[in-house]
């Protein structure tokens, strides 16, 4: 499985504005800085690569596998708002679209999942990586819909950096305060 980001998110979940006043931060001198720890604070926990497995303000991703699965097909990084469209390579190597009609989205499950309907299967494809796409999007919706436990959790995270900003050689510890607003929205691999 590979993902490949499509659209980036419109806004963040959490506004310069809101760290900078988190922070105490209120001279604006700091804004390249305190920006820079806000878009390494939100990179760990938001999209592919943050430890919640999922995705925070609506963005549209890529889902790329070299055949289709026996069964269901997986969407990461949940919550799954909408599947735009599943394409594949056919035999020939042309791309060919998978009607809507012949599978059902289960949105409400995290992560979400695309369930073929009765009587029918995934078409054949191009033996070639990649060769089937999901595109899909994720996410709340907007920075207003993101849940309030996550936003804190990145300005902690942004208060962490901002207060340890010049440690050296130390290891910096979680917070466990990020860890408790954290784990009730992260994504285990089965």
């Amino acid at each position: 499985m590979r993902l490949r980001l499509i659209d980036a998110p419109a806004e963040k979940p959490v506004s310069l504005d809101e760290v900078r006043s988190y922070l105490r931060a209120d001279d604006g001198d700091s804004d390249e800085a305190i920006g820079a720890l806000l878009d390494a604070a939100i990179g760990r926990v938001d999209g592919r690569h943050g430890v919640l497995g999922r995705a925070l303000c609506e963005q549209t991703w890529e889902l790329l596998l070299d055949t289709f699965p026996a069964g269901d097909v997986t969407v990461p990084l949940p919550p799954l708002k909408e599947v735009v469209s599943i394409t594949y390579l056919d035999a020939a190597g042309s791309t060919q679209t998978v009607p809507s009609a012949s599978y059902v989205i289960d949105a409400a499950s995290e992560p979400g999942v695309i369930s073929l309907k009765p009587g029918q299967k995934w078409p054949a494809t191009l033996a070639q990586r990649s060769a089937v796409a999901v595109r899909f999007k994720a996410g709340y919706g907007d920075a207003a819909a993101v849940p309030a436990n996550l936003k804190a959790a990145i300005k902690l995270i942004a208060g962490d950096l901002y207060a340890n900003r010049e440690a050296q050689g130390g290891v910096l510890h979680e917070n466990e305060g990020v860890s408790a607003l954290l784990v009730p929205y992260r994504i285990f691999a089965p």
